[in-house]
């Protein structure tokens, strides 16, 4: 135990924890690229360039981010020579077999998927129908399913033989039991749906499959505007088809989720050159601090084998308690970041710290260790030809000078470290609903119906409609109640064309048009410009900044008419601008009384006492309307912008959390700097004093070298932003914050070294060594 005590105290705790946060960020990020980079999957042809597909919405968040089997169909028809195949994410359901009833993870795919994307089939020929289900060959072992048929519901399935049980026809790491065709759909998930209906369902992932690179650029190039069926039968649209390499589940967080890994490796890279770097110092530091001792040793004859081999035995020593509590490390971090669910949607391998490739990790922290090594050793042998230390007046601060190149390189890392938490506070947050001009404590009511049932299954006219805003109203004690037809931060262009004046000219393209009851306007905003909200169905209120933008004036937009598709339209008003699309799509600028027969409707309260008794009050109107109503559902306009922004302020946080990792080692490997080049010189600072310099001038005439060293970083800095920013996506998003973030960040970390060195040297003079010199004893 004295032994393990000696060991623990002696232990060179800096240096472990150094190596150990590079293997910890080195693994993490190995891991991330493994889990997240594309790639071709188990029982998937790799012969084929496989392209993910997304239907292009504004913004990867919002909306819908699959296709309808119409949609998919349509695209068959349009580009024969590609291998369209589509999948939906996997849904538990029973099924049964002749030996019992079984629960099986049930994925839905296009029936020639499986032949196109080239899975084998062990023990079994592709039927004759359309219909069918292939199981996964460990579903039918571990329930010793034998049966060539299988039923779900009221339908009774050909079973095919099996298929590699590792397959993902999503890219997801859940296990899939049965993969069944589409067609099925309708009498498993959707019994109460005509087979139109269900064909426009938006349900599937797209992917792609290519035969050479040709063929992969001319889907990229036809596809990158391209008219499509719109889902659930509301004519057509122009989409702007998205396409990533590779087989993934969401191309849009697969794009967001590798970036993020770039910033990781980035700080891991960082951190590593900073361990190395302090790694060779403090193996100096160690040496310069031993030659003393090394000296009387060597006097008293020891060898430079007796000399060197502990060094060895310590150097192995550390590296392996830094490689295991830096692999500890990154399961924690792993843990939390799988956590974040952009991560988790597109993880595509259940990849672990085991899973990845140690040889990177190890062979760079050898490098570290082994430089640090063969540097003291190079320090130990040098003592071999000086047999006592020098210590003048006139060398007194000659040492200083050597730490200006560390201490440029820790205060380097601890920039970088402020720079990143800092310029991620604010996105890291929510951002509040006054951002958007919106009033806060904003609430919005859903109305839930059975299940696979939904608010355009149950249509409401507009005066229907407007009774039940009335009579919710009238029950409501404190704020106001109205009804709209489009849920905050989800855009959609209700009224696609362009613009016409009343002198014909083109005013640019009609942007969505928030509808709702004719006490919205009012409430939503801080009342109008001018004129009033509208009152008619051919009646809009336009925002300031579209009023500006087609009529050169406020006043002149009112009363004036605009054209849209051929129906005209009276500008009753004008409003101040606000976004009702939170920044997720196109702005608010226009504003009209609800369709005749509304899609959907949402209830939206501002100022109420208490939200929660407006909910039992709106179901008990709806179901007077709809008796299969179920519920009501509410949120806050916060919330709703929380969730806009959910990748955002993840990545924000996740950013933050390493920028904090950095910035604490920063700051531990400043002092450890400071305190050892102050202790290493402790005789030369006593004599120093004792030769008259006052504390005062000691900490002025130390501290310049150290501060000149902080300063080295300013000019390569300058170059950096100068070069770089605008050429690189990844340093221009670091890079990219305001003047006050840079001048706070320099500022943090000038003194941070004046703090730590301050610190440092006053320690040293206070112990009682140096006290003792100076007296004399």
């Amino acid at each position: 135990m004295e032994r393990i005590s000696r060991l623990l105290q002696r232990a060179p705790w800096l240096l472990i924890t150094v190596l150990a946060l590079t293997c910890a960020l080195l693994l993490v990020s190995a891991v991330l690229r493994e889990s997240i980079a594309p790639k071709v999957l188990a029982g998937i042809r790799a012969d084929v360039h496989w392209l993910s597909v997304s239907n292009g919405e504004v913004d990867s968040t919002v909306g819908l981010r699959y296709f309808s089997r119409e949609q998919i169909e349509d695209l068959q028809r349009r580009f024969p020579q590609h291998r369209l195949i589509a999948a939906n994410s996997a849904s538990p359901q029973d099924v049964r077999v002749p030996s019992g009833n079984l629960r099986a993870s049930i994925q839905f795919i296009k029936p020639d998927a499986l032949d196109l994307s080239g899975v084998r089939i062990d023990g079994g020929a592709w039927p004759g129908v359309q219909s069918f289900c292939a199981p996964s060959r460990s579903w039918r072992e571990r329930w010793a399913v034998a049966a060539d048929s299988v039923q779900i519901g009221s339908q009774k399935i050909p079973l095919l033989g099996s298929v590699d049980p590792r397959l993902r026809m999503l890219g997801g790491f859940d296990r899939v039991d049965l993969w069944c065709t589409w067609d099925l759909v309708g009498g498993v998930t959707m019994p109460d749906l005509p087979e139109a209906a269900i064909r426009g369902q938006p349900m599937y992932w797209l992917y792609v499959g290519a035969a050479t690179l040709n063929d992969a650029n001319q889907w990229r190039s036809l596809t990158g505007s391209i008219e499509l069926p719109r889902v659930l039968g509301m004519g057509p649209e122009i989409h702007r088809l998205s396409s990533i390499v590779g087989w993934v589940t969401h191309p849009g967080l697969q794009e967001a989720a590798l970036l993020r890994v770039q910033r990781l490796e980035v700080l891991a890279g960082v951190l590593l050159l900073l361990g190395f770097a302090l790694t060779l110092f403090i193996g100096a530091q160690r040496a310069r601090k031993r030659q003393p001792e090394i000296s009387i040793r060597i006097a008293l004859g020891a060898t430079a084998t007796r000399l060197l081999v502990p060094l060895i035995q310590r150097y192995a020593w550390v590296l392996l308690v830094a490689t295991a509590v830096g692999a500890a490390l990154a399961l924690v971090i792993l843990q939390w970041l799988w956590s974040d669910p952009s991560y988790a949607e597109v993880r595509v391998s259940g990849a672990t710290v085991l899973d990845v490739d140690w040889l990177l990790p190890a062979v760079l922290l050898m490098l570290a260790g082994l430089a640090a090594l063969v540097w003291e050793m190079v320090m130990v042998l040098r003592a071999l030809a000086r047999q006592r230390l020098t210590e003048t007046g006139r060398a007194a601060l000659k040492g200083l000078g050597a730490t200006r190149i560390p201490t440029a390189l820790v205060a380097t890392v601890a920039l970088l470290a402020c720079w990143v938490m800092l310029s991620q506070l604010r996105p890291a947050l929510a951002p509040t609903p006054a951002s958007f001009g919106l009033p806060a404590g904003l609430h919005v009511f859903s109305a839930r119906f059975p299940a696979n049932e939904w608010a355009f299954d149950h249509v409401l006219t507009r005066e229907q409609l407007g009774i039940l805003r009335d009579s919710i109203a009238a029950g409501t004690p404190v704020g106001a109640f109205e009804i709209v037809e489009n849920y905050p931060g989800f855009s959609g262009a209700s009224m696609p064309g362009n613009l016409i004046q009343a002198d014909g000219t083109r005013c640019g393209e009609a942007p969505e048009m928030l509808r709702g009851s004719p006490g919205l306007l009012g409430n939503l905003v801080p009342g109008m410009l001018l004129g009033s909200p509208p009152a008619t169905p051919t009646d809009i209120a336009i925002a300031r900044s579209r009023a500006l933008k087609c009529f050169g004036s406020v006043q002149a937009a009112l009363g004036a008419s605009l054209r849209l598709q051929g129906v005209a339209l009276h500008v009753s008003g004008v409003y101040p601008d606000f976004d009702w699309n939170l920044g997720r799509g196109h702005t608010t600028a226009f504003v009209g009384l609800l369709s005749d027969s509304p899609y959907s409707y949402y209830g939206v309260a501002f100022g109420v006492a208490s939200p929660e008794a407006i909910e039992p009050l709106f179901l008990q109107h709806l179901k007077s309307v709809l008796p299969n109503a179920l519920s009501i559902e509410s949120t806050t306009i916060e919330a709703i912008a929380a969730q806009a922004y959910r990748t955002e302020i993840a990545q924000s946080r996740v950013l933050m959390g390493f920028g904090v990792l950095l910035a604490l080692g920063s700051m531990v490997a400043c002092a450890a700097l400071f305190s050892a080049v102050f202790r290493e010189r402790g005789a030369t600072f006593a004599l120093h004093i004792a030769m008259g310099a006052s504390p005062r001038r000691l900490l002025i005439a130390s501290s310049l070298p150290l501060m000149l060293g902080t300063g080295l970083l300013l000019v390569p800095l300058a170059a950096l932003v100068v070069l770089v920013v605008g050429k690189s996506e990844l340093l221009s998003v670091l890079l990219d914050t305001h003047l006050a973030v840079v001048a706070a960040s320099v500022t943090g970390v000038v003194l941070m070294v004046a703090a730590i060195s301050t610190w440092s040297l006053g320690r040293l003079l206070v112990d009682r060594r140096i006290v003792a010199e100076l007296h004399g004893g």
